[in-house]
């Protein structure tokens, strides 16, 4: 819950009074989720973070990789969250410059991913023929600054390895710079032009008046 304090501004007290504690796993989560009276429908993914921290410990995770035994694990509680009913995985993956940190200031656990794990990942999704990905990944471009290619490359190489949609995150269009939404679309045509399913997901800003006289 720490985490959410800084990384999406919610109160602790809130998450802690508000939400039913009454879950350990992912099934228990789906299971309490739809004893849970609700006025939308819900789909989830499954998050990464949580993933590193039940099998790896939450500091063990920040300091090291896994190892290929704690990788393995987190793939069959994917599989496993995904039988219960999560429509595949989510994770921010924007390294050490992370603009999204944990509660202390550190990046967050899934910051430090490497390819390889996010591939492993990936290859649950084609295994199964099932799910989508959600993902922010590193070098995402400065306002106002071309993709870079690194991560064109990444976004395709996961949705190679998936064979199943990838959303990337984020397409928002900037004031400044009112080609920056525009160059991440055509790459997402290009993307669909080639047969791979990256996705853009979209990302609203109030438009501002502005005097130039």
């Amino acid at each position: 819950m720490l985490s959410m304090t800084r990384n999406e501004a919610i109160p602790y007290d809130a998450m802690k009074d508000g939400m039913p504690w009454n879950w350990v796993t992912f099934p228990d989560f789906i299971d309490s989720l739809a004893n849970t009276p609700k006025g939308i429908n819900c789909l989830t993914y499954v998050p990464l973070t949580p993933l590193y921290a039940w099998v790896m410990g939450w500091d063990e995770a920040k300091q090291r990789r896994p190892t290929e035994a704690e990788l393995q694990e987190m793939v069959r509680l994917i599989n496993e969250a995904m039988d219960a009913g999560a429509c595949g995985w989510s994770a921010q993956v924007l390294g050490v410059n992370s603009v999204q940190r944990d509660y202390d200031g550190t990046p967050m656990i899934t910051d430090m991913l490497s390819e390889h794990e996010v591939l492993t990942f990936a290859k649950v999704l084609s295994d199964r023929d099932e799910g989508f990905i959600e993902l922010a990944y590193q070098e995402t471009g400065e306002e106002g600054r071309p993709l870079g290619e690194e991560t064109r490359l990444f976004f395709e190489k996961v949705a190679e390895t998936a064979n199943r949609p990838v959303l990337y995150q984020a397409v928002a269009p900037n004031a400044v710079h009112p080609e920056q939404h525009r160059e991440r679309i055509r790459w997402l045509e290009s993307c669909a032009e080639r047969g791979l399913r990256v996705y853009g997901q979209g990302a609203t800003r109030r438009g501002g008046f502005e005097l130039t006289f």
